[in-house]
């Protein structure tokens, strides 16, 4: 049996090793993801004509996620511009687009006291240093 030669041996390692490197790039390559989550904003308000803490407080929160709106997330919005009979079929239509997840947004709620406060005595200094209002 004749031997091959080793400078032959050889330019079929660099073939082969250049033909690897040019075609690995295309097959490791894989797709990009084609499902890009759908967020649905719902707002009892109507659209803020400047960002509201809200809004920006959810972009805040995905941006840190590593979501970006536009690139890799698409915000739905939607508003019932202070008509609370529109909240129902807004949502529903959210659901039906369909979303990944349904957001509502809505004012803070302000807290009331649980008593209302005693009020001080009225004797022009306020109440005393170390006395529980009456």
């Amino acid at each position: 049996m004749e031997e091959i030669p080793v400078w032959l041996s050889f330019i079929g390692l660099i073939v082969t090793l250049v033909l690897g490197m040019l075609t690995a790039p295309r097959i490791s390559a894989a797709p990009a993801p084609t499902h890009v989550p759908r967020i649905g904003v719902l707002s009892q308000f109507a659209p803020p004509a400047k960002p509201s803490t809200a809004f920006e407080g959810l972009r805040a929160g995905l941006r840190a996620l590593g979501y970006t709106e536009g690139r890799n997330v698409v915000l739905e919005y939607r508003y019932a511009e202070g008509r609370y009979a529109r909240l129902s079929p807004l949502a529903t239509a959210l659901v039906r687009l369909p979303v990944d997840v349904l957001v509502a947004l809505s004012p803070p709620r302000s807290r009331r006291p649980s008593k209302p406060p005693r009020p001080c005595p009225s004797s022009g200094s306020g109440c005393p240093r170390g006395r529980p209002p009456m």
